[in-house]
């Protein structure tokens, strides 16, 4: 079991000085799999969440195609594009208890954002579309690499995260819907994205509560 703060010191000492691409995903691997998430490392190594996905990408390649990077015979984004093919290794069996903490924070954030939505005022059908919206926003944030950055303090409630994340534009009339679904939508989206820290465990959170309301 590695000492995760000392890790994380360490590989902040040692980034600068790591030039090649399998070498920094090497480094964060295995910090990420003793439980870090990559918001986390990103936000310590000042870099984008969506980088490190592609390191630990580009990682899964085979052994000719890492060595042929390293002889800069292929680049970077070859390289990473060869390895999105390839078979993602078997999880350690620590995921597991990972998985469950990630499930059990899921579902109390899914009763406080559908505790939320609930107070919206919209109809049943509406309110899917708003968490609809939500996910579409953060998925396409997070392909461009402009997912936010940093994590909500500890010290806040869930409803101050919230509130602390109402969006700047002006809310639409009620009687302007679509516009006031995807207002919500931009609310519910950053919201999501600081009540849960773990990385994607905003989609899983999203994707159940859409289960849930669809299935009433």
């Amino acid at each position: 079991m590695i000492d995760i703060e000392t890790a994380i010191a360490e590989l902040k000492v040692r980034w600068p000085n790591l030039r090649h691409v399998l070498d920094r995903a090497d480094a964060i691997f295995k910090i990420h799999q003793a439980g870090v998430s990559l918001r986390r490392l990103a936000r310590e190594l000042n870099c984008s969440d969506k980088t490190l996905r592609n390191l630990l990408r580009a990682r899964l390649a085979s052994p000719e195609d890492r060595r042929f990077a390293r002889q800069n015979k292929i680049s970077t984004r070859e390289l990473i594009r060869r390895a999105a093919g390839k078979e993602q290794p078997p999880p350690p069996r620590c995921s597991e208890a990972a998985r469950f903490e990630r499930t059990k924070a899921a579902r109390h954030v899914i009763q406080v954002i559908q505790d939320w939505v609930e107070k919206t005022g919209l109809n049943k059908i509406h309110q899917v579309q708003v968490i609809e919206e939500a996910r579409h926003i953060l998925k396409k944030a997070e392909e461009r690499g402009t997912l936010p950055r940093g994590e909500a303090s500890p010290d806040l409630r869930e409803a101050d995260i919230i509130m602390q994340c109402y969006p700047k534009e002006p809310k639409p009339a009620n009687t302007e819907l679509a516009e006031l679904i995807c207002w919500h939508g931009r609310w519910m989206a950053i919201s999501t994205y600081y009540l849960i820290p773990d990385d994607r465990g905003w989609d899983e959170a999203l994707a159940m509560l859409i289960r849930q309301l669809k299935s009433k």
